[in-house]
């Protein structure tokens, strides 16, 4: 019989104004201390990580303005008011996650700059992480996240290669 995994802790009504769970780092969960809230008490294994224009350092989106800032909204405070919020949802904060990650970014992205991409292979690679950036030459963030955009193919190629 195969196990069964809650993919969030939160309470069913501590959701955002969309209705949604937000987003947690949950490849890195098993590395966060049994006593915090977000890890849970039996985190899902994962064995590889894929992010589309990800978020990936929510004190370098602060820094760069994207979405206005709004990880200082969804975390709680600025990263020097709550810097221990940071420590557990940043993925950059959690390195090294110890599974293969992909990132896929397009190039021309202008809500989430692909520079971001840029430093967290980077530090994750320093971390010791095995990290791939497959850069979507001339995308922009919504060519990574919609399957109608012409650059679909590509995006999707990206994704199933990282599950292999």
């Amino acid at each position: 019989m195969r196990e069964t995994y809650r993919s969030d802790v939160r309470a069913p009504d501590e959701t955002d104004e969309a209705g949604d769970v937000p987003w947690r780092p949950r490849a890195a969960r098993p590395k966060l201390p049994e006593a915090s809230a977000i890890r849970g008490a039996d985190p899902l294994p994962i064995h590889a990580a894929v992010a589309l224009a990800g978020v990936l350092d929510l004190s370098e989106s602060i820094d760069l303005g994207v979405c206005g800032g709004q990880a200082a909204d969804l975390v709680g405070g600025a990263p020097e008011e709550v810097p221990e919020r940071y420590a557990e949802t940043s993925p950059r904060a959690l390195l090294p996650i110890g599974v293969r990650q992909r990132m896929i970014h397009g190039t021309a992205d202008t809500l989430v700059p692909f520079i971001m991409s840029e430093h967290y292979r980077s530090a994750a690679q320093s971390a010791g992480d095995a990290v791939e950036l497959l850069a979507i030459v001339g995308g922009d963030h919504f060519d990574v996240i919609e399957t109608s955009s012409s650059k679909w193919k590509d995006v999707e190629a990206g994704i199933l290669g990282a599950l292999q």
